[in-house]
């Protein structure tokens, strides 16, 4: 991800990345309703990177993302992935408020 050289790229890269982690939960349904939850955010992704300097910070994220699925740290994920969720959404509505 951190290599693709446009917006569009990054957000198809991020789009597979949560997908990914998503199927790792080993759910279908709940992997199914979150890729379409993805796809519905999608707008307001490529605002958060394309516009608001959002894809450095979701690159660091990702990385901590990855550091707890390898350290099996369950807690971590999920504190890591509300917080990652949290600050683009945050980030999104401070710029449609203004």
């Amino acid at each position: 991800m951190e290599e693709a050289s446009d917006a569009d790229a990054w957000l198809q890269l991020n789009f597979e990345f949560h997908t990914a982690i998503h199927e790792l939960a080993e759910r279908p349904r709940t992997a199914a309703i979150l890729r379409s939850l993805l796809t519905a955010a999608l707008p307001y992704a490529r605002r958060n990177v394309g516009e608001m300097g959002g894809r450095e910070q979701a690159d660091r994220d990702h990385h901590a993302i990855v550091a707890a699925i390898r350290a099996g740290d369950g807690d971590e994920l999920a504190r890591l992935l509300v917080a990652h969720m949290t600050q683009a959404e945050d980030r999104v509505e401070s710029s449609l408020r203004d």
